[in-house]
């Protein structure tokens, strides 16, 4: 598992909060991964419960979370990853 990444943006009153997800698995066949996804967007609703989107940056697929969050918007952000094409190229 890699490290995971979030920004939360701060939000005047009644504009949703949007929350950027990077490195967490949704649909991971360690099922320990998915649990640390769901915990930290269990904590967020709790504390948050309306008006709060998750922007998922990631090319794998979301799993069940939008149908388990369903009162929560899940937007995909596919990454675009560069690979180098010489050893002196910054990764």
């Amino acid at each position: 598992m890699g490290k995971q990444h979030f920004l939360i943006e701060k939000r005047e009153e009644g504009e949703f909060m949007k929350i950027g997800l990077l490195g967490f698995e949704f649909d991971s066949p360690n099922k320990g991964c998915e649990a640390l996804g769901y915990s930290f967007v269990s904590l967020i609703k709790k504390n948050y419960p309306d008006k709060v989107e998750f922007y998922v940056f990631t090319n794998d697929e979301l799993g069940l979370f939008p149908e388990y969050f369903d009162d929560i918007c899940f937007e995909k952000v596919p990454l675009k990853i560069i690979f180098p094409t010489s050893s002196k190229a910054p990764l």
